[in-house]
């Protein structure tokens, strides 16, 4: 539809590849509009369950085709631009750039494959977590949240201190998730749960956000 239309990439102009420092400032326009696109998808799947509606879902994989939309032509837009006689400065921002948009695609593909049918299940099925379980949950997606634009603000500012940051953010992550299901397997035994598919949904929203 036309919305979807103007989301396409628009800025990979290959009168650009002959000036490779305009070619790359295109391209990471390109990058932070296909990050806008996942921390969309990604606030729908958590309003969807917060609200306990799920009608906003479907968009999402409408919006995960954009997205690999995105990853397709930047490839080939740096694919072209990696064949030129280009510095070396240049060649590793392209290689850097690749290797970022291969890894928002991948996480387009978590959200759009299991994250979304995951809380679609959650919210037609009416599972309800407990608060101490949503507290922990939200606290992980607020992190997942945070940790995307720090990604974006190194890819983009190259700055030492922040990429060190994110690197401990990696580690944070996994403490908040072990942290998470070790208290959930504590409720489990205190038997303060609603059921075993619950359970299980629960074990995989905090495994989904862990992975992107």
């Amino acid at each position: 539809d036309n919305e979807d239309e103007g989301l396409k990439p628009r800025y990979l102009d290959r009168a650009a590849l002959d000036t490779p420092s305009v070619a790359l400032t295109n391209t990471m326009r390109e990058v932070l509009r296909m990050g806008d696109l996942l921390r969309t998808m990604l606030d729908r799947t958590f309003e969807a369950l917060q609200n306990g509606n799920s009608e906003q879902l479907p968009q999402i994989k409408r919006s995960d085709d954009l997205v690999d939309e995105f990853h397709e032509k930047i490839n080939l837009y740096l694919t072209e631009l990696s064949r030129r006689e280009l510095e070396e400065d240049y060649r590793r921002r392209c290689s850097r750039i690749l290797s970022f948009t291969t890894n928002l695609e991948h996480v387009g593909d978590i959200v759009e494959c299991s994250l979304t049918d995951l809380i679609s299940n959650i919210v037609q099925k009416n599972i309800k977590f407990t608060g101490p379980e949503m507290v922990e949950v939200e606290r992980l997606h607020q992190c997942t949240k945070d940790n995307m634009e720090l990604a974006f603000s190194v890819l983009l500012s190259g700055n030492i201190e922040n990429a060190r940051m994110l690197f401990e953010q990696k580690i944070e992550v996994k403490k908040i998730e072990r942290t998470a299901v070790r208290n959930h397997q504590q409720r489990l035994r205190e038997q303060v749960i609603v059921s075993s598919e619950g359970s299980a949904m629960y074990l995989d929203l905090l495994r989904d956000l862990k992975r992107i």
